[in-house]
This record gives structure tokens, sequence and C-alpha cells, in this order.
């Protein structure tokens, strides 16, 4: 399973929603309000100055949450980082996908936030072979009771 570290406080990977109000932009901007919902240090509502683009955002959201399991250190290129921005009055959406490697895509500086932008974040890896054998093996070793207990009431 696949943990996440904020603020020394171990929490799954479920989806965050907004759990605060931000006002970045002074009183006298022209504002937008973009919801930042997921994998972010800062979830929640933001009022943003106009015109800011989606690097901007994740700044202020104070950037994704770091990634920990709880057996081992994870192979940082396999992890990538999932953006999903929509638009409510517009109906538009789009969706990004940045590998962890030091580098960031262009369109995150092009990309301009528009107001009631909705933006996700979802910080997700590639599978493992040990991923594969937590989602079987449940289900192997079920059938191969299943199979061991007909055996056994065949043979009384």
């Amino acid at each position: 399973m696949l943990l996440a570290q904020s603020n020394n406080v171990y929490q799954s990977q479920n989806f965050r929603l907004g759990e605060a109000h931000y006002r970045v932009a002074e009183p006298t901007q022209i504002a937008d309000t973009i919801l930042v919902w997921g994998d972010v240090q800062l979830p929640g509502t933001y009022l943003v100055p106009r015109g800011i683009n989606l690097a901007q955002m994740l700044a202020y959201a104070r950037g994704p949450i770091r990634l920990r399991t709880s057996e081992t250190d994870l192979d940082w290129s396999k992890v990538f980082i999932e953006v999903n921005i929509s638009n409510r009055d517009t109906g538009e959406s789009m969706q990004l996908i940045q590998p962890v490697d030091g580098s960031v895509t262009p369109i995150f500086f092009e990309k301009r936030m528009e107001n009631f932008d909705t933006v996700i974040i979802r910080v997700r890896r590639q599978p493992n072979f040990l991923d594969y054998v937590r989602a079987y093996s449940p289900v192997v070793g079920t059938v191969l009771n299943t199979l061991l207990l007909y055996r056994t009431i065949r043979d009384l």
C-alpha cells in the first residue's frame, strides 16, 4: 500500500478534498477562485491573482506530498504526478503526466489558471511485482483452500 507523509503523520493515499480557504491575492487585485484537491501539502480553495500559471498554483499549494512505503524506498524512476484540470463554467478539462525526475514540463508554465478551475493532483507509481503478489495472493489462497477442503470432504 502506498503511504504519504505530511507533517510526520502518515496518511493513506485516499483522495483529499480541500480542507481550508487560502487568500493569496491582495484585496485590491482582481482574483480567481481555484480549487486544489488531492495529494498536495495544502489542499483547499485558493483566491489567487488573475493570470497565474499552473506551476505557481502548485507552489501556493506547497507541491505534491512525499511518498513513503512501509517496507522499502521507492524507485523514483517509476513515480509520476498526474494533474487533472477542469473548469466548472466552460466544461473543459485536461490531464498532464509529470515524471518525478527533476524536470518540469513547459506546459506547467504555459497553462494559465482560470476562474473556478479545479486542479486535482495524484502522486502515483507504476506497480511492481510485490503489488501484484499482494493483489492476487488472497484469491489464490482462497481457491487453494477451497480445493483442499473439497478434497478432504470427498475423501471422508
